[in-house]
C-alpha cells in the first residue's frame, strides 16, 4: 500500500473533497451507471432500426439487466455514503440547486 501525503491548510476530509481520493465504490458506481446506459442506448436503437429479429438478446433480454446493474450501482453509492442512515434526506428533499438531489431524483 502507497502513503500518500497531502500538504494543505485545509485538510478536513468532509468539507474539502478535492483532498480525498475515491474509494472502489464510485467508480463501480459510474461505470455501472454507464454499462447501463449503453444497453439502453443499443437496444432502443437496434429496436427502433427494425433489427429486432436479427439480435432477439440484444433487443428483448438485456434491457432486462439494466434494474439489476442499475440497483447493484446504487448499492455501491448506498456504500460509499458518510451516514448512511441520512440516505433518506435525498429523497426528502427536493433542491433544486443540488446536483445530488437531481441525481437521487433521476435515479
Amino acid at each position: 500500500m502507497r502513503e500518500v501525503t497531502i500538504t494543505s491548510g485545509r485538510d478536513m476530509h468532509l468539507i474539502d473533497p478535492a483532498l480525498t481520493i475515491w474509494g472502489w465504490e464510485i467508480p463501480v458506481y459510474l461505470f455501472l451507471g454507464g454499462l447501463v446506459a449503453g444497453i439502453l442506448f443499443f437496444s432502443a436503437l437496434y429496436y427502433l432500426r427494425g433489427k429486432a429479429d436479427e439480435m432477439p438478446t440484444v433487443v428483448r433480454v438485456t434491457p432486462l439487466l439494466a434494474p439489476v446493474l442499475l440497483g447493484l450501482g446504487l448499492f455501491a453509492l448506498f456504500l460509499d455514503l458518510e451516514y448512511k442512515l441520512h440516505v433518506f434526506r435525498f429523497y426528502t428533499n427536493i433542491r433544486l440547486e443540488s446536483p445530488m438531489s437531481w441525481g437521487s431524483w433521476t435515479l
